[in-house]
């Protein structure tokens, strides 16, 4: 399940398991909490069009999104401004 987006969780403790319904693959993964390991992936049926689906990681990438949000080479020299809509 490594990077693939966790975004629900569903416990069942009785048996000490964790199902993780994960984004980018539209899958669900089954964890054993005994062993603290992944015991079995399956990927759902997507209705997204492939290029939407390709992009959903880089949408939900945090690292990809701090490298985008840096100054470039310019910014020292530029100034600041800031107008408000009032």
């Amino acid at each position: 399940m490594t990077d693939e987006g966790p975004r629900a969780l569903a416990l069942d403790d009785t048996n000490r398991r964790l199902f993780v319904a994960t984004r980018f693959d539209k899958g669900v993964s089954l964890f054993d909490l005994t062993t603290s390991k992944e015991v079995a992936h399956s990927k759902l049926h997507n209705l997204e069009p492939p290029k939407i689906a390709s992009g959903r990681p880089f949408l939900y990438d945090a690292k990809a999104r701090l490298r985008a949000a840096r100054p470039h080479a310019r910014a020292a020299t530029r100034p600041a401004t800031w107008t408000s809509s009032r």
